[in-house]
């Protein structure tokens, strides 16, 4: 049930990505495919939202779990810091010598973990936006695509083009396992709300569901077999965000939205 549309003079290209704030639920930014990101507030349907604007076109926003930063990303592979209550851009970090693609927050606030071309991932600190440390994780020849933390934020999970998923110990920063049943690039991650399973999506037209711990694949509704799920889910999966309360997992594809209930029997 559709409760508000958002309609003004504010993007003029289709919105790529949304992200709500982490402690004000009216707060809302929206990432579109034009040099402007808006943060709108629920409460006030006719007020003009806040608006950052770019030379670059942004393709993703992300709020700090503290609430007081937004950090951009751009085509020109550069990371923008914006302080959340002016929405005056600060720092901004340079990466188009790495490729710079999905990053998420550590639990702390004090570090942004970064999908990098190369096969890497970035370690940055807060809020200078600097590198510290940069991370082998996948082959040379391959590019991160996906990163994703835990809710418990003890680790997280990050998708590459080499069909590999590798999960990750966040405080030591040790590599734990390997995800390897895909066969084609890994598009999207994420943890279920327990942190007991992982979603995987390729573009082969799978999404696998390993638990956590052993990465054995799950016996959920429809997960059972790659080829099964294939022909189930007919398209690539760019999207696989569990649910934050239920083991509900929506599938957003090119053309359409589609959501798929997970059942976990008890192991």
């Amino acid at each position: 049930e559709f409760r508000q549309t958002l309609v003004g003079a504010t993007h003029s290209d289709s919105v790529n990505k949304v992200a709500w704030h982490p402690s004000n639920s009216s707060l809302l930014a929206s990432a579109p495919a034009d040099s402007c990101i808006c943060v709108w507030d629920m409460r006030q349907k006719n007020t003009k939202p806040g608006r950052i604007l770019n030379k670059a076109a942004y393709t993703s926003v992300a709020w700090s779990p503290c609430g007081q930063y937004l950090v951009l990303g751009d085509k020109d592979e550069r990371l923008s810091l914006v302080e959340g209550r002016t929405f005056n851009i600060g720092k901004v970090c340079d990466l188009s010598k790495a490729v710079l693609n999905e990053f998420t927050y550590d639990v702390s606030c004090k570090h942004l973990i970064v999908a990098l071309g190369g096969g890497k991932i970035g370690i940055l600190d807060m809020p200078s936006l600097t590198v510290s440390r940069t991370l082998a994780a996948h082959s040379p020849q391959s590019s991160c695509i996906s990163v994703y933390l835990s809710p418990s934020g003890d680790g997280f999970a990050v998708g590459a083009s080499d069909a590999l998923c590798s999960i990750w110990d966040a405080a030591d920063l040790i590599c734990e396992r390997m995800i390897s049943r895909l066969d084609y690039m890994i598009r999207c991650v994420s943890f279920s709300h327990d942190g007991l399973l992982l979603a995987v999506g390729s573009e082969d037209h799978t999404v696998d569901v390993p638990y956590v711990e052993d990465g054995a694949r799950s016996p959920s509704q429809g997960c059972c077999c790659p080829h099964g799920l294939r022909d189930i889910l007919g398209g690539m999966a760019s999207s696989c965000p569990f649910s934050r309360s239920r083991l509900f997992l929506p599938l957003r594809f090119e053309k359409r939205l589609e959501t798929s209930r997970v059942w976990i029997p008890q192991r």
